[in-house]
Order: C-alpha cells, then sequence, then structure tokens
C-alpha cells in the first residue's frame, strides 16, 4: 500500500487547492521554520480520523480551517482528499485506488468519505487497523514521537507493538465485542425489568380487555334494543301521527261539507227570506186591497140601506099614490102624467137598486175571496214560518257542527303540535343516543388501540427479547468460545514461559552459566542474545 496523492483546500495554510503527488521512493518537504510542513503531516493525520486538537496544534476543531489573512477572507470550510495504492491488496474488499476525504464546515458538521460514499469515523479507523497507517499508527512519527516512545509506559509501548504485530483488530473486535456484550447485558437486564413490568401489566389488561370485549357485546345488544325501542316509538308515533292527520282530513272534509250545507241554507234562507219579505209585502197589499173592499163594501151597504130606504120610501109613496089614486078614481091627466113620471122614477131606483144590489153582490164575492186569499196567504205564511224555523234549527246544528269541527280542528291541531313536540323530543333523544353511541365507539376505538398498542409492544419486546436473547446466547457461545481459546492461549503462554523459565533449546552450559548468574556466582553476565 502506497501514498499516491494528498488533496488540501481550506486546511490551515492552505486555503487554495493544493494537490501533492507522491512516487516511488523518498518524498521530502524542505522549508524554513512557520512555512506549513507540518500542515501536511496534520492533514493526513486529520483525513484519517484525528479528533485531538492538542495533536493538531490547536485550541478547537474549528482551527484547522483557513482563517484569513489581512488580503483574503476566511473560508467556510476544509477538506483533505487521500488517495492510496491498493494493488497489494493490503485494504480488503476495496479496489487497487482507495480514496479517503473529510470535510468540516464551520457550524460543527463534519462529512468522512470512502471512494466517494458518505461513511462513519469508525469506518475510517477499522479500514487501517493492523496497517499501520490509522490516526495513532506508528506509521507518521513526528517531532518528539521517538522520545514518547521510549518514555512512554509499557501498556503505551504495547498497544504500538501490538499495532506491528497485526494483533490491534482483533484486541479492538474483542474489546468491541466485550463493550457491546455489556450493552446487551444491560439491554437484556432492562429488557427483564420491562417484561417484568408489562408481566405486571398483563393481568390489569386481560381483565380491561374482557371488561371492553363485555362492554362491546352489551354497547352492541344496548344499541340494539335501543335503535328496536326507538323504531317502535317512531313506528307508533308514526302511526298516531298518520291517525291524527287522516282525523284531520275527515274533519276538514266534514267542515267543508258542514260549510256548503251552511252556505246553500244560508242562500235558502236568503231566498226564503226575499220570498216571505214579498209574501208579506202581497199580504200587506192584500191587506190594504181588503181594507179598501170593506170601505167600499161599508160604502155600498150605506147606500144599498139608503137605496132600500129610498125603495121602502117610494113603495110607501106608490101605495099612497094608488091610494090617492083609488080614492080620487077620476084623476086627470096630469095625475096620470105624475103616475107615469114616479112609475118611472120607481122604475129607475129599482133598476138602480138591482145594479146596487148586483154591485154590493160582486163586492161581497171579492170580499170572499180576498178573505179566502187572506186565509191561504196565511197559511202559506205558516207554511213558510215552520219552514224557516226548520231551516233556522238546520242552521243551528250546522253552526254547531261546525264549532265542533273547528274545536275538534284545533284539538287535533294542538295534539299534533304535541306529537311534532314529542318527536323532536325522540329525535333530540336520539341525536344524544348517536351522539352517545359515536362518543362509546370512540372510547371503545381508542381502547381497541391502546390494546393494540399494548399487544403490539407486548409483541416487538418479545421479538426484542427473543432476539436478544439469541443475540446473548451467540455472544455468550462467542464469549465461551473465546474464553476457552484465551485459556488456550494462556495455557500455551504459560507453557512457554515455563519453557523460557527452564531454559529449553539451551545447551547445559548455556543453562549452568546462566544459573550461576542468577546466583550471582558470575559477574557481567547479562542473559542471552534473544532475551536481550
Amino acid at each position: 500500500m502506497l501514498l499516491r496523492t494528498l488533496e488540501m483546500q481550506g486546511f490551515k495554510s492552505f486555503p487554495d487547492k493544493t494537490e501533492l503527488n507522491f512516487g516511488k521512493g523518498i518524498t521530502a518537504v524542505v522549508g524554513p521554520n512557520g512555512s506549513g510542513k507540518s500542515n501536511i503531516s496534520d492533514a493526513v493525520r486529520w483525513v484519517l480520523g484525528e479528533t485531538s486538537t492538542k495533536s493538531l496544534r490547536g485550541s478547537k476543531m474549528e482551527d484547522v480551517i483557513f482563517g484569513g489573512t489581512s488580503t483574503r477572507k476566511a473560508l467556510g470550510f476544509a477538506q483533505v482528499v487521500l488517495t492510496l495504492d491498493n494493488t497489494d491488496g493490503s485494504l480488503d474488499g476495496h479496489g487497487d485506488i482507495v480514496t479517503v476525504s473529510r470535510r468540516y464546515y464551520r457550524s460543527g458538521e463534519s462529512e468522512y468519505k470512502i471512494d466517494g460514499e458518505n461513511v462513519r469515523r469508525k469506518d475510517i479507523h477499522e479500514l487501517f487497523m493492523d496497517t499501520g497507517l490509522g490516526a495513532d499508527g506508528y506509521s507518521m512519527v513526528g517531532q518528539g514521537k521517538i522520545d514518547s516512545i521510549i518514555s512512554a509506559k509499557n501498556e503505551d509501548r504495547r498497544e504500538l507493538f501490538e499495532e506491528a504485530a497485526g494483533i490491534s483488530r482483533f484486541r479492538h473486535k474483542r474489546r468491541d465485542a466485550e463493550r457491546r456484550l455489556e450493552q446487551a447485558q444491560e439491554n437484556l437486564v432492562r429488557l427483564l425489568d420491562i417484561l417484568a413490568e408489562l408481566e405486571g401489566r398483563v393481568g390489569p389488561l386481560k381483565k380491561q380487555s374482557e371488561k371492553a370485549q363485555k362492554f362491546l357485546v352489551l354497547s352492541d345488544e344496548k344499541k340494539t334494543l335501543e335503535i328496536g325501542v326507538w323504531l317502535n316509538k317512531i313506528n307508533k308515533f308514526t302511526v298516531d301521527l298518520r291517525e291524527q292527520e287522516h282525523k284531520i282530513d275527515a274533519a276538514n272534509a266534514s267542515y267543508e261539507v258542514c260549510e256548503k250545507d251552511l252556505l246553500d241554507l244560508e242562500s235558502r234562507l236568503e231566498s226564503i227570506a226575499n220570498e216571505i219579505a214579498g209574501i208579506n209585502l202581497a199580504i200587506e197589499q192584500s191587506r190594504l186591497g181588503a181594507s179598501g173592499f170593506e170601505e167600499e163594501a161599508l160604502r155600498k151597504d150605506g147606500e144599498a140601506s139608503v137605496l132600500n130606504a129610498t125603495v121602502e120610501h117610494n113603495n110607501e109613496t106608490v101605495a099612497r099614490l094608488t091610494a090617492d089614486i083609488n080614492d080620487a078614481d077620476d084623476s086627470g091627466k096630469s095625475i096620470d102624467e105624475q103616475i107615469k113620471q114616479k112609475q118611472a122614477i120607481i122604475d129607475e131606483n129599482e133598476q138602480k137598486s138591482a145594479e146596487k144590489k148586483a154591485m154590493l153582490e160582486a163586492v161581497a164575492g171579492e170580499l170572499s175571496k180576498v178573505q179566502d186569499e187572506n186565509l191561504e196567504i196565511s197559511d202559506k205564511t205558516l207554511e213558510l214560518n215552520k219552514k224557516l224555523t226548520s231551516l233556522t234549527l238546520q242552521l243551528s246544528d250546522a253552526k254547531v257542527k261546525a264549532s265542533q269541527a273547528s274545536s275538534s280542528i284545533e284539538e287535533i291541531n294542538s295534539r299534533k303540535d304535541t306529537l311534532s313536540a314529542q318527536i323532536d323530543s325522540v329525535e333530540k333523544d336520539i341525536e344524544y343516543t348517536k351522539s352517545q353511541k359515536d362518543e362509546s365507539e370512540k372510547n371503545l376505538e381508542f381502547i381497541r388501540e391502546r390494546i393494540s398498542e399494548y399487544e403490539n409492544s407486548l409483541g416487538g419486546y418479545r421479538i426484542k427479547l427473543q432476539g436478544k436473547t439469541e443475540a446473548a446466547e451467540k455472544i455468550r457461545d462467542k464469549v465461551n468460545s473465546l474464553s476457552r481459546k484465551y485459556g488456550e492461549k494462556t495455557d500455551r503462554a504459560n507453557v512457554l514461559l515455563d519453557l523460557e523459565k527452564n531454559m529449553e533449546g539451551f545447551s547445559g552450559a548455556v543453562k549452568a552459566v546462566l544459573k550461576q548468574s542468577q546466583n550471582k556466582a558470575l559477574s557481567g553476565i547479562h542473559g542471552t542474545l534473544s532475551q536481550l
């Protein structure tokens, strides 16, 4: 694995895009102090995942971004791209050319990429593990690095030697496995606690579920019964309303008939009243005519009495004259003429008397006729009065029936209003019941959702617990396998230590010299070359 190019932009003293190409052999960067030579190694260390600002010779991570000068303004980000030649296959799973880049913004956001794909810092760290090229690798030796390695503790030097020996990856994996095992153990304990808590809730939830199911059954039954009751009430109210409407229609029809009969009776009464008025007028005229006839009859009676008296007087005169004639037998022509004149007067008077009698008889006939007409008119008047009385009674009955029909209509209307109010009340009760039903359904749906959530959560926890249990079993098996391997390695190490302690493989003379040196019988001997 060889370094090919290093591209820097906005990193420390490199504001412009700068690319360094590294060929085969040694590449040296020469320059005075403060020219930025160390910034190149800092860029390599930074792109490989260095997060210590002290190692990058800064106080904060923002210091790696070009801060600007008097002639140039500061940049908003820093980017370093490292290209490696992987033709030898040192980096497994990658091509011949491997590109690693890192970009940091002033807002604090950071991006890592391998071959143009976004990755984590951990992925870069694992990529260069056991290659000596990591941020803490031994491939980059800076100022004072040798002194720090020599003066470091055994544990720090051990990490360097393990990195060089290529076992740091396994140590890292072991540490990561132990960490994940501890996390799994903590998660397992947490899951056991959650499971215990959920198991404590299972009983009440089961009871609540049973109550909810019972509530559903009873709610459905209640809803069915309430709907049946309201439907029965509505049907009953509908039947009553129809009956009342039929009664109203019948009463309206009866009222119309009565009103029609009343109008007919009123028109008949009006015509009868007109006839009665005409008859009364005729009666009055007849009475006036009868009075005139009576006066005329009285006058004619008077005249007849006068004529009778005159006739009697004339008869007496005739008798007296006849007597005078008889007494005077020898009357002359004058007496004969007087007798003739008197006889003519008598004849004339008799004729007038006959005429007066005929007139009297005619007046009497007319009076009798008028009296007969008066009787007929009186009878007709009585009949009309009876008919008027009957019609008046019928009119009164019709008015009574009309009043009864009006009162019935008013009563039916009041009952209709009452039924309408009852129907409105029933509809309000139905709406209230529907709202309660909707609210109950919402509560039931909420309870179902909560039960489903709890069941899903419980199922999820069970699945997680099962997965964690399986993972824990695998980890336990792996730990047991690693423990066995560790025991085997420890036994082998102990065997090797025993062999080393017993100086197996050395000749007897070497063993004797070393034993004498350990017993301080010989001086100047520090040990074998392999031990030193």
